[in-house]
C-alpha cells in the first residue's frame, strides 16, 4: 500500500480538527489537532498541521456545512447578547462561528468567561436555578472549567479561563479568535452571506 504523503496527512488531520473545533466547541487548536491525529491513528507529532492549516480547514468546513441564511444568525444574536449581558461580570466573549455571523447545524452557544474566582460562576448559575453539568479542564485543555446547560432550549457552553489570560495582549490571529468577541464587538457583527450561494 502506498504511504500517504505528509502533506495529505496534515490535510486529513486539519479537516477533522476543524470539525472538532466547530461541532464540539473545542477551541484549543493544539488539543483538536492531537485529538484528530489520535482518531486517525497519525501519531507522529512532526506532521501535525499548522494553525493556519486549521483556519483554512475551518473555512472549508463552514462553506460546506454552515448555514448562511441571515434569519438563522438573526435568531441567535439577540439571545447571545442577552446572555452575555447577564454574564457581564465574568468578561464574556462569544466564540465559535457565531462570532463570524454564521450558524451551523445543531448550533451551540459557546462563550469564554475570564475570572479569578470560578466558584462565583457556579453561584450565579445556581442563583438562576439553572441545571448544568460541569467539566474540569484536562492536561491538554486551556480552560479551567466548562459549564454546559440549555439556554432558551439551545445547548450552551461556558468555558472558563483565568482572568490573566484576558489581560495578555496578543496579536496572533488564531489566539485572538479563540478568545472570542466581547459583547460590544459582537453587537457589530452582521449575518454573513456566501456570495457563491447567492449568485447561483
Amino acid at each position: 500500500m502506498k504511504k500517504l504523503s505528509d502533506k495529505l496527512i496534515k490535510k486529513h488531520i486539519a479537516a477533522l480538527a476543524a470539525e472538532i473545533i466547530i461541532e464540539e466547541g473545542m477551541n484549543d487548536y493544539l488539543f483538536a489537532k492531537r485529538k484528530a491525529a489520535k482518531i486517525l491513528n497519525y501519531l507522529d507529532q512532526m506532521i501535525l498541521p499548522s494553525n493556519q492549516d486549521i483556519d483554512v480547514a475551518i473555512r472549508e468546513y463552514q462553506s460546506t456545512y454552515s448555514s448562511n441564511a441571515p434569519n438563522d444568525f438573526d435568531f441567535f444574536k439577540p439571545l447571545v447578547v442577552k446572555l452575555m449581558s447577564a454574564l457581564k461580570k465574568f468578561n464574556p466573549h462569544i466564540t465559535g462561528i457565531l462570532q463570524e455571523g454564521r450558524t451551523s447545524v445543531n448550533q451551540k452557544i459557546l462563550i469564554n468567561l475570564f475570572t479569578d474566582d470560578v466558584k462565583e460562576i457556579e453561584y450565579f448559575l445556581l442563583s438562576q436555578n439553572i441545571q448544568f453539568k460541569t467539566k474540569d479542564g484536562q492536561k491538554l485543555d486551556y480552560y479551567i472549567a466548562k459549564y454546559v446547560y440549555f439556554y432558551e432550549d439551545i445547548e450552551t457552553e461556558l468555558i472558563v479561563s483565568d482572568l490573566n489570560d484576558l489581560r495578555v495582549n496578543n496579536k496572533n490571529t488564531s489566539l485572538m479568535k479563540k478568545r472570542g468577541l466581547s459583547i460590544d464587538e459582537f453587537k457589530k457583527v452582521q449575518a454573513a452571506f456566501n456570495s457563491d450561494l447567492l449568485s447561483s
